[in-house]
């Protein structure tokens, strides 16, 4: 069985490759300079107005059924804050009814920003679903952030980024986010009981952004060649968020709800990771740290939590505060993979007579869901093609005996 990229310079779904390529980032081709990194830049509660408890399940077609949520169901409206109000605001907003109240780290009052989805222009928005651990938990006294306002920073810093960014067709376009303190009522007797609805939520944002606190982000490096970006992105803040049931099952919904509006929605966006995973019926997981700050790094677009990856980092398997949740979280999973479409992992195409090696034009599907289509001689890569990575990047151009070239 041929190895497409040798092992030095990666594999498919591993991270970089060295050489002077042409690679699509975000929709653009670009010249890569000899030695430089290939995808260094990748890429490119809520109140839910009638609460119910369903699983993830429903129709895997992108189109009308899915913006109508599960089994044909009208789908609860999502609220979310519009970017320049929350960015206004200096501290993540907190949603709330009770008149008079002052949290006891940020001295800030309720602030309802939230509005309908509907309420936005859908043509000229992106939608976020902020997906993260809070820094100061605590019950009802718990707050998101720590009392200087490192996540705020982060989320407006990230999302400045993506703006800079021509990810939308309109000239105009801007940000709406979703973030729990900021769209569900704190102060509801028990706010944690809409996270039943959080994949219904993240089938109405276009994308998950997860902001990383990372104090101590310059006692880890990273990896040369990446390989395993869960693994290897070394935060500890972020490795504890990806060691909870309730935050990889957002991930895990993230990367099988299909987006809302299906095809249709993936037409306002420009040819890119964003567009192509939202066309794969799938968001992008964008995650921003305090790393990506200092080094003045845009934000990483993640591989989707799907198939190998999916089975390595199974959110049923992982740790929760309550054990009286796992029951919720294994319905809500097991509704979420009838939405996976079945990946044949292998190579399809033209073969030798006798050897029966890879050999002219086909196509070979990893276990990741990284896909290359093009010519193969001998068992290798080789000629032109396209190498489609799961994360949504795409390089088109010549391969030679299995490398990028």
């Amino acid at each position: 069985m041929f190895t497409p990229i040798v092992e030095l310079q990666g594999k498919p779904g591993c991270g970089m490759e060295r050489a002077a390529v042409r690679h699509v980032r975000g929709g653009r081709r670009v010249q890569i300079g000899e030695g430089e990194a290939v995808r260094m830049v990748e890429g490119g509660g809520v109140c839910m107005s009638t609460p119910k408890v369903r699983d993830g399940g429903g129709s895997t077609e992108l189109g009308e059924a899915d913006a109508n949520g599960v089994g044909g169901k009208q789908r609860a409206e999502a609220v979310f804050i519009a970017f320049e109000d929350f960015k206004v605001c200096g501290v993540i907003p907190r949603r709330g009814h009770r008149e008079g109240f002052e949290h006891q780290l940020t001295k800030q009052g309720n602030e309802t920003m939230c509005r309908a989805k509907s309420s936005f222009d859908g043509s000229k928005t992106l939608f976020v679903f902020v997906s993260h651990r809070w820094l100061s938990p605590g019950g009802a006294d718990g707050h998101p952030d720590d009392v200087e306002g490192s996540k705020h920073k982060l989320i407006v810093e990230a999302v400045e980024k993506l703006l800079k960014g021509k990810h939308m067709k309109a000239e105009d376009w801007g940000v709406a986010l979703w973030i729990d303190f900021g769209c569900v009522d704190q102060d509801l007797e028990n706010p944690a009981a809409e996270l039943d609805e959080l994949h219904e939520i993240i089938a109405q944002a276009d994308v998950l952004l997860t902001p990383v606190h990372d104090p101590g982000h310059a006692e880890w490096e990273y990896p040369g060649l990446w390989n395993d970006f869960y693994a290897e992105y070394k935060a500890v803040s972020f490795q504890e968020y990806w060691g909870r049931a309730w935050c990889v099952l957002e991930a895990m919904s993230g990367a099988c709800m299909p987006v809302e509006g299906g095809v249709g929605r993936a037409e306002v966006f420009e040819e890119g990771a964003i567009k192509n995973a939202i066309l794969g019926g799938r968001r992008n997981h964008i995650v921003y740290g305090t790393k990506e700050s200092v080094l003045v790094r845009p934000p990483r677009f993640f591989p989707p939590l799907l198939h190998s990856n999916l089975e390595k980092y199974n959110p049923t398997t992982l740790a929760l505060t309550s054990e009286k949740d796992r029951r919720t979280i294994l319905r809500i999973a097991g509704g979420l993979r009838k939405h996976i479409k079945p990946l044949e992992v292998g190579y399809k195409g033209e073969r030798t007579r006798f050897l029966r090696l890879e050999h002219g034009w086909g196509t070979y599907t990893y276990e990741n869901g990284d896909v290359y289509e093009g010519e193969f001689e001998d068992g290798n890569m080789h000629g032109r093609g396209t190498l489609r990575y799961a994360s949504g990047d795409v390089y088109e151009g010549q391969f030679e005996d299995g490398n990028m070239h």
